[in-house]
Order: C-alpha cells, then structure tokens, then sequence
C-alpha cells in the first residue's frame, strides 16, 4: 500500500523455536485479557477492541535472540541532520516519553483456520490479508489500520513486540 512499510520474512524462526517461545510463555503465569495501554499506569480491557488472552514476559535472552537474528536484515543507518526544528516530529505523546512506531509481530503456528492479520487502506476499500503460518514474522508501521481476523479452528499464538524510540 503505497506510504506505508510492511514486510514478511518466512522461516524467521524454526518451528521448534516457535514451540519453545509457546512454552516459555505458558510456564510464566496465567493469560490474562489483554489491555490496552500496556506501558502506562493503568491498563483497561475492551473486549469490543482486542478480545484476547497474553501474557506479558520480559525476557532480556530472547529479546536479543530476536534482535541478533533481525542485525544482518537492517545493514545502514541512514544519518540525517534537518536545516530546522520544522522537520523533526514530536516523539514525545503518551506517559512517557517513549512512542512505538514499528510492531515486529510473530506467527508461533500455522494450524488454524481464520485469524489472518488485515491490513485495510485508509477509505477501508481494499485491504492485504497476512495469513498465519509457524516461524514468520510481520513487521509494520503502526499508523496503518490493522484487524486480526477471527480464529474459526484452532488456537492462533502470536509474540508481538515493539520497536520503542525516545526523542534526545
């Protein structure tokens, strides 16, 4: 969709890695309803938004595992100095001063029907669906407007994790 960025990259992760991220999330407590506003000082539950379960680990081993394996995918930096304040934009909204603008979304299985990531165009004519499929991974701007389909069979595991900046 032409001003947006999405990407898919297949096998990201094997599916004995998928299997291991599932357990590891089981073994940490209970799934919960997921809320929004996860990083502020309350967090509220609107099923009609988000109807899921998750349950929020920090784990610093793979978290860097994630991120080793995305290095050789990102190969420049690109440095740029504007001539004025007029073309930097405003980072700091929310609690704090940190705003995600990037989502890196993994697919832990593939074995349900249902439940393909939408990705709508701004008039909500067209849409591109990302079906769920064990080891890819989804990464994309968060200012598109984004559905997860319904799971008609199954059970649809997905690790979301957010690309987080902070204006210095």
């Amino acid at each position: 969709m032409p001003g947006f960025y999405a990407t898919i990259i297949d096998d990201f992760l094997t599916p004995a890695e998928c299997d291991a991220l599932k357990e590891l999330a089981s073994s940490t407590g209970e799934w919960q309803l997921a809320g929004l506003m996860a990083h502020a000082t309350t967090e509220t539950v609107h099923t009609s938004f988000r109807n899921s379960d998750r349950i929020v680990r920090v784990d610093a081993a793979t978290a860097d595992m994630i991120y080793q394996r995305l290095r050789p995918l990102v190969p420049e930096l690109h440095v740029i100095t504007p001539d004025s304040d007029d073309g930097l934009c405003d980072l700091l909204d929310g609690p704090t001063p940190q705003k995600s603008f990037v989502t890196l979304h993994l697919y832990l299985n593939g074995d349900v029907s249902g439940g393909a990531t939408r990705f709508w165009t701004p008039d909500r004519k067209h849409f591109i669906d990302v079906e769920p499929k064990v080891g890819r991974v989804l990464v994309f701007q968060q200012r598109m407007l984004v559905h997860s389909g319904e799971v008609t069979e199954g059970i649809k595991y997905t690790m979301r994790t957010e690309f987080m900046f902070e204006q210095v």
